[in-house]
């Protein structure tokens, strides 16, 4: 188990930043 649950959720850290309008 190593680059495979990686892919899954490379970054969630940027992807659950939003824009700040």
């Amino acid at each position: 188990m190593g680059p495979q649950a990686h892919q899954l959720h490379p970054r969630p850290s940027a992807r659950r930043r939003q824009p700040s309008p």
